[in-house]
């Protein structure tokens, strides 16, 4: 509800709860602080921000100075001018407030600009979103629950994915390590119980390493929505190899880039063919390898800490792997997906797939196939068949980054350390839910 749409009057009049609402001490920063990341784009409006959503029978108001009174005007108002706030004599003795004015009275309608908001704490002056000290903890013991146990019942490990699953969202790299805790069921489907084997137990550390972490480096607000993006690309897979390129925009300084990384002799074999009905590699493996890689390799060559990445495929199946961020079943998909999560977070960036034609994607095409030309030679085709100013420059790949994607593509793959240091509750009617207050610029 935009307040350039309000009926003046509403934003005008004084409701009988607006002074219980705002009877608390709470954080009123002036300011953005100084560690707050904005995402790349066009610089914010001047004009101070007033904004009130719902959802059911909940409201969350957005506002900056000098704009905080009237929202909250045109909130309460709106609210008694649907649902009949006034009590009539034809009340039933059971009817509730529609407005609950113990929950003001408790602090839900202060304006603040740090909220508890569906059990995550949202702080906009830092711009950031963490979960309280009680829930880190109690994720904590959990996970640690389940690594020291070699079986478990198929529905306490329902339970478990499920939270897991609130808690990814702002978990930097977190929503990539579903795959192998998928499998468990999907490869026992009518079991009762499940055996937790070792791929499932270093997952489970690689989560808590994530939580344990998690408190120190809170994931920014603005990494949960899609935003600018700071890099562009495109990549391909053929069945020698992967290659693609990078862009930059007018929010990031990577230069124009191009990579091709050759697989070895014993990858390229494992590929499904006609003439190879028995290997265990598909194309749509090799084209989520250079998405992953290619993250990997552009990382490498242009930092691209806190930025946005935006990544084309023109393999549906990939693009749609890594837009979940999960796959049913344990191989090298799940593999992948694992080493793109510690790729975000050590970087902290976010990465967005899109599926592009086959037909426009010729540029990353002609790197995955290229791999008869020497490294100057590949420069110069380049530079004559698809010219850009400046010219192009070609990424090297490092030995991890090659013994990462070898290894991920392997039949008999090795699980490393994500550590660095290793190779709502029930919603009711008379609810007005968390207001905050967006500092300004």
């Amino acid at each position: 509800m935009a307040l350039n749409t309000r009926p003046q009057h509403l934003a005008t009049k004084q409701h009988p709860l607006e002074a219980t609402s705002q009877n608390h001490i709470v954080p009123m920063e002036p300011t953005y602080h100084p560690n707050a990341h904005l995402p790349p784009g066009p610089p914010p409006s001047k004009d101070p921000l007033a904004y009130v959503d719902f959802y059911m029978d909940d409201f969350i108001g957005l506002a900056q100075r000098p704009r905080l009174t009237q929202t909250l005007h045109v909130l309460l108002n709106s609210i008694d001018l649907v649902f009949r706030g006034v009590p009539h004599p034809d009340d039933k003795p059971s009817r509730k407030q529609i407005i609950s004015a113990s929950k003001l009275a408790a602090g839900e309608g202060a304006w603040s600009t740090s909220k508890s908001i569906l059990g995550w704490l949202v702080d906009t002056a830092r711009g950031t979103i963490h979960l309280p000290a009680h829930k880190a903890a109690r994720l904590n013991k959990l996970i640690q629950e389940f690594t020291h146990k070699k079986r478990t019942s198929c529905k306490r490990w329902y339970s478990l994915l499920g939270e897991l699953r609130h808690f990814s969202y702002a978990i930097r790299g977190a929503t990539y390590l579903f795959s192998i805790l998928h499998s468990l069921l999907t490869d026992n489907p009518t079991a009762s119980r499940l055996r937790l084997h070792p791929h499932i137990q270093a997952t489970l550390c690689d989560w808590h390493h994530l939580t344990t972490h998690m408190a120190d480096n809170p994931v920014p607000i603005t990494s949960l929505m899609p935003c600018a993006p700071s890099t562009i690309g495109c990549v391909d897979a053929s069945g020698e190899g992967i290659g693609g390129f990078w862009l930059p925009t007018c929010y990031g300084s990577t230069p124009p880039t191009v990579f091709h990384l050759a697989f070895p002799p014993h990858i390229k074999t494992q590929l499904v063919s006609a003439a190879n009905p028995t290997g265990q590699l598909t194309n749509s493996n090799f084209e989520l390898a250079a998405l992953v890689a290619g993250t990997a390799m552009l990382i490498q060559h242009s930092p691209t800490h806190l930025g946005s990445v935006w990544f084309g495929s023109d393999n549906v199946a990939a693009v749609s792997w890594c837009q979940r961020g999960s796959t049913s079943s344990m191989g090298p998909n799940a593999h992948l997906l694992r080493w793109l999560a510690k790729l975000t977070q050590d970087q902290e960036i976010s990465l967005h797939a899109h599926t592009v034609p086959g037909s426009s994607n010729t540029l990353a095409d002609f790197c995955s196939r290229s791999f008869h030309l020497q490294d100057s030679d590949f420069l110069q085709a380049l530079n004559t068949h698809f010219p850009i100013a400046p010219s192009w420059t070609l990424a090297q790949p490092t030995p991890d980054i090659l013994w990462r994607m070898t290894s991920t593509l392997s039949p008999r793959c090795c699980l490393g350390s994500l550590s660095p240091t290793s190779h709502r509750n029930r919603l009711h009617l008379e609810n007005v839910a968390i207001i905050l207050l967006i500092p300004a610029h």
